[in-house]
């Protein structure tokens, strides 16, 4: 009878599924073969923080704000900043795993997480610990048949939990994703304790009216993502259009012209639905907003 050897082989020869391996605590090692014990504050209360974005075969656009993002999330769940990760370890990570999978000149999702590894109750243990787990993954392709659908989830309030920092405990944004998929959506449209737009359970949302670009504002819980801002600057930037941030009702969606939302790894996937209401994906406004995008990468990309 043949034999498997799952981890050994994984120290001579590439790996082809990228789910099959997790960078954990600096060493590459099978997913399954990654410890954390069961009294963990990250396993009993999702005790941490996360960053995703888009590996660019070896180049990231912005790395440094993805970064200050997670030290915002490690600085609010109480890690001693001598055990924060800096970028570099971070990058290596993430070089780690692309050269085990071979795969250093593909686009991918990368994901890179901070957990806090041991500790009691709620009280602070100056002597906790952390552990640290990069992953990678494919790509979704853009769709042009992009469904979404408003949900009664609410997001939580900005007050309650920060809505600028990617916590490991997103049930809410799981939820709402999972009751879309259910409708036969995407995606979840999701909105504020009060009914304003906030955006989808994985990323920011904007849309078209005319000549103007709408989009939420910070006063509605949106986390301010990285992709988003630089929207929000080629927009101005390029003057064509009007941008508008501010509070908006599901209604005034509806009455789009075109819609898209924006997140990190796929940069634009622009909507074809929202409950009855079709949008036009063919739209000029995307052919506008790629090309200006484009162009910020050539610039922007950094190793």
């Amino acid at each position: 009878m043949s034999k498997s050897y799952p981890i050994k082989l994984m120290k001579f020869y590439k790996v082809k599924n990228f789910n099959d391996i997790i960078w954990f605590d600096k060493k590459i090692i099978d997913k399954n073969a990654a410890v954390l014990s069961a009294g963990s504050l990250g396993i009993k209360y999702g005790a941490g923080c996360f960053i995703t974005l888009r590996y660019y075969a070896g180049r990231y656009l912005h790395f440094e704000d993805h970064f200050q993002r997670l030290v915002n999330g490690m600085k609010y769940l109480g890690v001693d900043p001598a055990q924060f990760p800096d970028p570099q370890t971070i990058k290596q990570a993430f070089g780690m795993l692309t050269e085990k999978a071979d795969v250093k000149g593909r686009e991918l999702k990368a994901r890179f997480q901070v957990f806090i590894s041991n500790g009691g109750g709620y009280s602070l243990n100056p002597l906790q610990n952390i552990s640290m787990a990069a992953t990678i993954d494919t790509i979704k392709p853009v769709l042009r048949d992009y469904i979404l659908n408003p949900v009664d989830i609410s997001v939580i309030p900005n007050s309650v939990r920060p809505s600028d920092l990617k916590l490991c405990n997103n049930l809410h944004f799981m939820k709402a994703w999972r009751k879309a998929e259910e409708s036969g959506a995407d995606n979840a449209l999701m909105s504020t304790v009060d009914g304003r737009i906030s955006g989808t359970a994985t990323g920011n949302i904007f849309w078209k009216k005319n000549d103007e670009i709408f989009t939420p504002d910070e006063s509605c819980d949106i986390l301010n993502g990285v992709t988003r801002r630089i929207f929000c600057k080629r927009i101005r930037d390029k003057g064509y259009y009007l941008l508008n941030e501010g509070s908006f009702r599901v209604k005034d969606i509806l009455q789009a012209d075109a819609v898209w939302m924006t997140n990190s790894v796929s940069e634009m996937q622009p909507v074809s639905q929202i409950d009855q209401a079709e949008f036009d994906t063919d739209d000029p406004v995307f052919v506008y907003l790629e090309d200006a995008f484009s162009q910020y990468k050539k610039v922007n990309l950094r190793s």
